[in-house]
């Protein structure tokens, strides 16, 4: 019997008949999506994923197929050995190796209605939810494993996703906040040489962040908001459906941690005891050093305006 995968790429090369095989299909797991603010080591952590839970995840084999997935993950399915460990490198969450994972940013754009990278909510999207299901049933069945999705557009949208699409569990991914604004502001200081350019996903209501003019308090917001909008979308879903993941456990509760989410979906032992020993020692980036000392009292200035009563520690 062929896999599935197989058939997709017979049906590609046959066009004729291409489509006979999405038929009829429904999902056979709930998806898993990770839901995070910016650096908090999610595609770290999606890594780790990869190397010791058999996980349906977008490699960036996949991802240059975006705008025919079922050709992207179908390849993907036929070279991807479960003994890939991967390299653990990565660049503002941009990975090299065609098997690392990618945030598969302009297929989310095109089926969410985002006009722009620069957009990660659209209040007027016109989303075809029936035609997005679809597409995402037919992955996880080439690649014959519970899908597991990291991209920031998820924080935005996973109210829709959960009702249009599936039900679908969540991995919420935080870091002490402090941590996260100086490294969104050594981000932008080294990524663009100015510490007013914009980095990386935003709140929902981006005007709450946009009208700030000075940008260390522009990060702070930022971070304050999509902190707001997580812990939201947290406390309206059901308890069984959602695990809280601290990037400082990673790294100091290594394999209590793994273990955590590994249940949660739904995995085994057997991968990560097979492979945990060629993972690396990774290191503890909450211990870096300040973005720049001259701005060290203004930034404490505006975290104790926005964070003032936030608790990371009983989240």
């Amino acid at each position: 019997m062929k896999e599935f995968y197989e058939q997709i790429i017979e049906d590609f090369n046959n066009k004729e008949s291409f489509n006979n095989v999405f038929n009829k299909l429904d999902f056979s797991h709930n998806p898993t999506f990770i839901l995070y603010l910016p650096r908090v080591g999610s595609t770290f952590l999606q890594q780790i994923l990869l190397c010791t839970a058999k996980i349906g995840y977008i490699s960036n084999l996949t991802a240059a197929f975006w705008n025919k997935p079922e050709i992207g993950s179908s390849l993907h399915s036929k070279f991807f050995n479960d003994s890939f460990i991967s390299n653990f490198n990565s660049s503002y969450g941009n990975t090299v190796g065609i098997f690392e994972p990618h945030e598969w940013g302009f297929f989310w754009r095109k089926w969410l209605d985002i006009p722009s990278n620069e957009i990660y909510y659209n209040p007027e999207s016109k989303i075809n939810w029936d035609k997005l299901r679809s597409k995402l049933i037919v992955i996880e069945k080439i690649l014959n494993k519970p899908l597991f999705f990291k991209t920031p557009y998820a924080n935005n949208y996973f109210k829709e996703i959960d009702s249009y699409i599936v039900k679908s569990n969540v991995i919420f991914l935080f870091r002490d906040p402090y941590s996260i604004c100086n490294s969104i502001l050594k981000a932008r200081k080294n990524k663009y040489n100015s510490l007013s350019v914009f980095f990386s996903s935003k709140p929902k209501d981006h005007s709450l962040v946009i009208k700030i003019s000075n940008p260390i308090e522009q990060v702070i917001a930022q971070v304050f908001y999509i902190y707001n909008d997580l812990l939201e979308l947290r406390s309206s879903l059901m308890r069984n459906s959602y695990i809280t993941i601290k990037y400082e456990d990673i790294i100091t509760k290594f394999d209590s941690t793994i273990k955590k989410i590994l249940n949660f979906t739904d995995n085994n032992y057997e991968k990560y005891l097979k492979n945990k020993d060629l993972l690396p020692i990774f290191d503890n980036r909450n211990e870096v050093n300040f973005f720049d000392d001259k701005y060290k009292k203004e930034f404490n200035y505006f975290f104790q305006k926005y964070f003032k009563d936030f608790n990371y520690e009983n989240l």
